[in-house]
């Protein structure tokens, strides 16, 4: 039913029934009525939580298909990204990264994770081969203070 769909979308979001409430600007109570299917949500409610929370209006009213809406969440993505960056540069890749699918997701964190452990360990070596050099600097200078 759709109270238990109102239920797991608020449990979901880490929000009390007040919280929930607040953000659709009705009482905690209402919302305890809705979760406990006493009351039937109006139209106008069931578009105002699809809004406030990006929901799928289907998953919403039968828990069937994507929890959120895809088109708004890339809509929401491109306003983050726009307030994040001045860089067209950035936009883009951003945005190219929000339209990735899971797996290719997790191929390119991989692929970074290695790229910065390699970045470290060169860092790492080089950190060493200017300590190793600096430390050398000493003895050659003795060296030359004795001849």
């Amino acid at each position: 039913m759709i109270g238990d769909n109102i239920r797991a979308l608020r449990e979901l979001k880490n929000m009390s029934r007040r919280e929930f409430g607040e953000a659709l600007y009705v009482s905690q109570d209402v919302i305890n009525n809705l979760e406990r299917n006493r009351v039937s949500p109006t139209e106008l409610m069931i578009k105002c939580i699809c809004d406030t929370f990006h929901v799928n209006r289907a998953w919403l009213e039968t828990g069937e298909g994507e929890l959120f809406d895809k088109s708004e969440q890339l809509d929401e993505t491109a306003k983050l990204i726009e307030s994040i960056s001045d860089s067209p540069a950035m936009r883009s890749l951003l945005a190219t990264w929000a339209q990735l699918s899971d797996e290719n997701k997790a191929v390119f964190k991989r692929f970074a994770a290695d790229y910065v452990d390699d970045y470290m360990r060169r860092k790492a070596e080089a950190d060493t081969a200017r300590t190793e050099a600096l430390l050398e600097e000493p003895e050659a200078d003795a060296d030359q203070k004795q001849a």
